[in-house]
Protein backbone atom coordinates (compact mmCIF):
# COMPACT_ATOMS: atom_id res chain seq x y z
CA UNK A 1 0.00 0.00 0.00
CA UNK A 2 2.85 2.38 0.83
CA UNK A 3 4.39 1.67 -2.59
CA UNK A 4 1.12 2.64 -4.29
CA UNK A 5 0.97 5.97 -2.38
CA UNK A 6 4.59 6.64 -3.27
CA UNK A 7 3.88 5.95 -6.94
CA UNK A 8 0.86 8.33 -6.89
CA UNK A 9 3.00 11.02 -5.27
CA UNK A 10 5.71 10.60 -7.90
CA UNK A 11 3.10 10.64 -10.66
CA UNK A 12 1.44 13.78 -9.32
CA UNK A 13 4.59 15.81 -8.69
CA UNK A 14 6.84 14.68 -11.52
CA UNK A 15 4.97 13.16 -14.44
CA UNK A 16 2.22 15.76 -14.81
CA UNK A 17 4.59 18.77 -14.75
CA UNK A 18 6.86 16.92 -17.17
CA UNK A 19 3.94 16.50 -19.59
CA UNK A 20 3.13 20.22 -19.33
CA UNK A 21 6.76 21.08 -20.01
CA UNK A 22 6.85 18.85 -23.09
CA UNK A 23 3.55 20.28 -24.37
CA UNK A 24 4.79 23.83 -23.83
CA UNK A 25 8.08 23.12 -25.61
CA UNK A 26 6.37 21.54 -28.61
CA UNK A 27 3.90 24.43 -28.78
CA UNK A 28 6.79 26.91 -28.86
CA UNK A 29 8.42 24.98 -31.69
CA UNK A 30 5.30 25.30 -33.81
CA UNK A 31 4.82 29.03 -33.11
CA UNK A 32 5.55 31.37 -35.98
CA UNK A 33 6.49 35.02 -35.97
CA UNK A 34 5.74 37.60 -38.62
CA UNK A 35 7.62 40.86 -39.09
CA UNK A 36 5.10 43.70 -39.05
CA UNK A 37 7.74 46.26 -39.91
CA UNK A 38 11.53 46.30 -39.92
CA UNK A 39 14.33 48.81 -39.59
CA UNK A 40 13.40 49.99 -36.11
CA UNK A 41 16.55 50.37 -34.04
CA UNK A 42 15.29 50.57 -30.46
CA UNK A 43 11.85 50.37 -28.85
CA UNK A 44 11.22 51.30 -25.21
CA UNK A 45 7.45 51.15 -25.03
CA UNK A 46 4.50 49.92 -27.13
CA UNK A 47 0.92 51.14 -26.95
CA UNK A 48 -2.02 50.37 -29.18
CA UNK A 49 -4.53 53.18 -29.80
CA UNK A 50 -7.28 52.18 -32.24
CA UNK A 51 -5.45 50.97 -35.38
CA UNK A 52 -2.19 52.70 -34.55
CA UNK A 53 0.65 51.05 -32.69
CA UNK A 54 2.69 53.78 -30.99
CA UNK A 55 6.24 53.15 -29.79
CA UNK A 56 9.03 55.18 -28.27
CA UNK A 57 12.61 54.99 -29.48
CA UNK A 58 15.84 56.75 -28.52
CA UNK A 59 14.76 60.26 -29.49
CA UNK A 60 11.22 59.97 -30.87
CA UNK A 61 7.74 58.56 -30.59
CA UNK A 62 6.56 56.88 -33.79
CA UNK A 63 3.59 54.87 -34.98
CA UNK A 64 2.43 52.37 -37.57
CA UNK A 65 -1.07 51.54 -38.77
CA UNK A 66 -1.47 47.85 -37.97
CA UNK A 67 -4.23 47.46 -40.57
CA UNK A 68 -1.84 48.30 -43.42
CA UNK A 69 -0.44 45.34 -45.30
CA UNK A 70 3.01 46.98 -45.40
CA UNK A 71 2.96 49.53 -42.56
CA UNK A 72 5.23 52.53 -42.75
CA UNK A 73 6.80 54.02 -39.65
CA UNK A 74 5.63 57.61 -39.09
CA UNK A 75 7.35 59.83 -36.54
CA UNK A 76 4.78 61.47 -34.26
CA UNK A 77 7.26 63.64 -32.36
CA UNK A 78 11.04 63.84 -32.61
CA UNK A 79 14.03 65.40 -30.83
CA UNK A 80 13.09 64.02 -27.42
CA UNK A 81 15.48 63.12 -24.62
CA UNK A 82 14.97 59.39 -24.20
CA UNK A 83 11.22 58.81 -24.32
CA UNK A 84 10.99 55.74 -22.12
CA UNK A 85 7.26 55.26 -21.74
CA UNK A 86 3.97 56.36 -23.26
CA UNK A 87 0.30 56.49 -22.22
CA UNK A 88 -2.92 57.86 -23.69
CA UNK A 89 -5.66 59.96 -22.12
CA UNK A 90 -8.20 60.88 -24.78
CA UNK A 91 -6.33 62.43 -27.71
CA UNK A 92 -3.35 63.32 -25.54
CA UNK A 93 -0.26 61.16 -25.77
CA UNK A 94 1.80 61.41 -22.59
CA UNK A 95 5.46 60.45 -22.65
CA UNK A 96 8.15 60.27 -20.00
CA UNK A 97 11.57 61.52 -20.99
CA UNK A 98 14.16 59.46 -19.14
CA UNK A 99 17.09 61.83 -19.71
CA UNK A 100 15.06 65.02 -19.19
CA UNK A 101 13.38 63.87 -15.93
CA UNK A 102 9.95 65.02 -17.05
CA UNK A 103 6.59 64.03 -18.48
CA UNK A 104 5.17 65.88 -21.45
CA UNK A 105 2.14 65.46 -23.68
CA UNK A 106 0.97 66.17 -27.22
CA UNK A 107 -2.43 66.15 -28.85
CA UNK A 108 -2.22 63.50 -31.57
CA UNK A 109 -4.94 65.19 -33.63
CA UNK A 110 -2.76 68.28 -34.17
CA UNK A 111 -1.14 68.49 -37.60
CA UNK A 112 2.17 69.48 -36.03
CA UNK A 113 2.01 68.40 -32.37
CA UNK A 114 3.77 70.67 -29.90
CA UNK A 115 4.87 69.12 -26.62
CA UNK A 116 3.65 70.61 -23.36
CA UNK A 117 5.45 69.79 -20.13
CA UNK A 118 3.08 68.23 -17.60
CA UNK A 119 5.59 67.93 -14.77
CA UNK A 120 9.35 68.28 -14.48
CA UNK A 121 11.89 67.27 -11.86
CA UNK A 122 11.00 63.57 -11.85
CA UNK A 123 13.65 60.91 -11.38
CA UNK A 124 13.90 59.13 -14.73
CA UNK A 125 10.23 58.26 -15.40
CA UNK A 126 10.08 54.72 -16.73
CA UNK A 127 6.38 53.62 -16.73
CA UNK A 128 3.07 55.45 -17.05
CA UNK A 129 -0.49 54.30 -16.42
CA UNK A 130 -3.75 56.24 -16.00
CA UNK A 131 -6.57 55.77 -13.53
CA UNK A 132 -9.04 58.55 -14.32
CA UNK A 133 -7.10 61.83 -14.14
CA UNK A 134 -4.41 60.27 -11.96
CA UNK A 135 -1.23 59.39 -13.79
CA UNK A 136 0.89 56.83 -11.98
CA UNK A 137 4.60 57.00 -12.76
CA UNK A 138 7.46 54.74 -11.77
CA UNK A 139 10.88 56.25 -11.33
CA UNK A 140 14.04 54.37 -12.08
CA UNK A 141 16.50 54.93 -9.28
CA UNK A 142 19.18 52.39 -8.44
CA UNK A 143 18.56 52.45 -4.69
CA UNK A 144 15.18 54.16 -4.32
CA UNK A 145 12.73 53.30 -7.07
CA UNK A 146 9.34 54.81 -6.39
CA UNK A 147 5.81 55.28 -7.67
CA UNK A 148 4.24 58.73 -7.79
CA UNK A 149 0.73 59.88 -8.63
CA UNK A 150 0.02 63.04 -10.60
CA UNK A 151 -3.41 64.62 -11.09
CA UNK A 152 -3.07 65.76 -14.72
CA UNK A 153 -6.29 67.83 -14.47
CA UNK A 154 -4.74 70.06 -11.77
CA UNK A 155 -3.60 73.55 -12.76
CA UNK A 156 -0.14 72.89 -11.31
CA UNK A 157 0.30 69.10 -11.14
CA UNK A 158 2.34 67.77 -8.23
CA UNK A 159 3.97 64.36 -7.92
CA UNK A 160 2.76 62.63 -4.73
CA UNK A 161 4.73 59.58 -3.65
CA UNK A 162 2.58 56.43 -3.46
CA UNK A 163 5.37 53.98 -2.60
Amino acid sequence: MATFKLFNTIKRFYILPLLFLIASYSNNLSSQTTDVTTGIIHVNSLLLNRNNLYFSGYFEVSKIDITDTNPTVTDVIIKLQGPSTIAFKGNDLYFGEFRADKISKINITDTIPTPTDVITGLDKPSNLVFNGNDLYVTSYLENDGKIVKIDVAATNPVALRVS
